[in-house]
């Protein structure tokens, strides 16, 4: 199983290979954003069984209803760095709408078919 840390790391990297310049400090931000988010996913995947496809579902979904069951999930996970990315998580789903809908966007673009562009 992957660290919170390890899945950012790989969440980071696979969105910035997706991006045409990583040169703006806007870009940056919400490519941090995005990469939270996406790990997020992830570990919620690996804790608790779901497939590639429902983590891809999650980060797609067009309202902030999903996520919030995914830090609930994490937050009532056993393991500590599900709370913490519970926390992180929580953090991304508590700005507006837009905001969120925004960092989906840049997660999304981890996706190495382009349907997040």
């Amino acid at each position: 199983m992957s660290t919170f840390g390890e899945l950012f790391e790989q969440a980071e990297q696979e969105i910035r290979a997706h991006i045409e310049s990583a040169a703006a400090e806007f870009t940056n931000y919400f490519v941090v954003q995005g990469a939270v988010l996406l790990a997020s996913i992830r570990l919620w995947g690996q804790l608790c069984g779901k497939t590639a496809t429902d983590q891809r579902a999650m980060i797609e979904a067009p309202d902030k209803s999903s996520l919030e069951k995914v830090v609930e999930d994490l937050a009532e996970a056993d393991d500590p760095e599900g709370v913490m990315a519970s926390q992180l998580l929580k953090a991304i789903v508590n700005r507006p709408e837009s905001f969120v809908a925004e960092v989906r966007h840049w997660a999304s673009r981890a996706f190495a078919d382009g349907k997040g562009e």
